[in-house]
Formats: C-alpha cells, sequence, structure tokens
C-alpha cells in the first residue's frame, strides 16, 4: 500500500486499529480478524475486508510521528 500523507486518513487507521486491539484483549484471542471486522468495523466504517487488513498493516503511529514533525508548509504572501 502506498501511504498517504493524509493526517485524517492515518488518524481514521489509527482509530480502526485500537478498536482491533482493544477486542483482541477482551476476547483474550478468541475473536478472529473476520468477525472483529464483520461485527465492530464494518457496521461504523463501512470499509472492505481487504481494506481493513491494508490498515491494520500500515504503521499509523510512527506515520503520524514522522508526519508532525515535518516543518510545516511556508505561506506564499
Amino acid at each position: 500500500m502506498r501511504y498517504a500523507q493524509n493526517r485524517n486518513k492515518l488518524l481514521l487507521i489509527q482509530d480502526i486499529q485500537n478498536i482491533h486491539l482493544e477486542k483482541k484483549e477482551e476476547s483474550r484471542g478468541g475473536f478472529s480478524n473476520r468477525f472483529i471486522w464483520r461485527e465492530f468495523i464494518y457496521p461504523t466504517y463501512r470499509i472492505a475486508e481487504n481494506t481493513y487488513y491494508e490498515y491494520l498493516r500500515t504503521p499509523a503511529k510512527r506515520l503520524l510521528k514522522k508526519l508532525e514533525e515535518q516543518p510545516a508548509q511556508m505561506n506564499l504572501f
């Protein structure tokens, strides 16, 4: 996946990853990734299963940190 440098998209990915980790911890690893997607992610975010797996692979925290470290764009006027 080509990582978009869009802050809002990275925040969305981070939210989905947090939900995934929360549900895995609640069930002590008993829920499958497909069950978590079907019951908790899809009803709220309406993303495809493949997109869900891409989001799980994305290092969102690292990319957000890198994005915040970049200097702000200078104004032209």
